[in-house]
């Protein structure tokens, strides 16, 4: 669908946006997927591509690899192709799974560092490698796409073994936060 064709729900839209400054502002685990990804970029000062048919294509115009990035009649089997960025958590957890390549990239608030790319340049992961470090409660990131839909067929079975790291990740560093916090409260008593 094109942006002009989707309702906007402001109040969603604040609360969310509201909800993922909060979790900046407190250094609070955020793994942002699909919209939550997009919420992250924009709370910390980037920017959303509106209409990725035209948009998309007169950033990267001489990029020739056309790609669909959302498939409403097969939402949850659509795939395409990704190429991550090394030495990133994403290229960590997915290395044994898939190829790789450096892209330029633009529009993401400074703070971040892309991840992943489509094959058409747009961005499909990103991180704040200064806010990594899970064992130490620190988890910022946003994917675009949906580890947790990629299953095999007719199986419960990840597609990649990088999609569970991603939410191991996650957790690992959400309990670490919950210690710190915990710590710091029984402290202050």
């Amino acid at each position: 669908m094109h942006s002009s064709d989707t309702a906007i729900d402001e109040e969603k839209d604040l609360i969310e946006l509201e909800l993922a400054k909060l979790c900046l502002e407190k250094g609070i685990p955020y793994l942002g997927i699909c919209r939550g990804s997009h919420m992250l970029n924009v709370a910390s000062g980037g920017t959303l591509y509106q209409d990725l048919g035209t948009q998309l294509s007169n950033t990267y115009p001489r990029n020739p690899r056309s790609v669909t990035h959302i498939d409403y009649s097969n939402y949850d089997g659509h795939r395409h192709a990704l190429e991550l960025v090394e030495n990133t958590p994403l290229h960590h957890w997915f290395k044994d799974s898939l190829g790789h390549e450096n892209m330029e990239i633009w529009k993401l608030a400074n703070r971040f560092v892309p991840m992943a790319f489509a094959p058409d340049g747009l961005v499909e992961g990103f991180y704040d490698p200064n806010a990594y470090d899970p064992e130490e409660g620190k988890f910022l990131m946003g994917l675009q796409f949906h580890p947790e839909q990629m299953r095999k067929l007719d199986s419960h079975d990840f597609d990649y073994p990088g999609c569970s790291r991603v939410y191991q990740e996650f957790i690992n560093a959400t309990i670490a936060y919950q210690k710190k916090v915990n710590s710091s409260i029984c402290q202050s008593l």
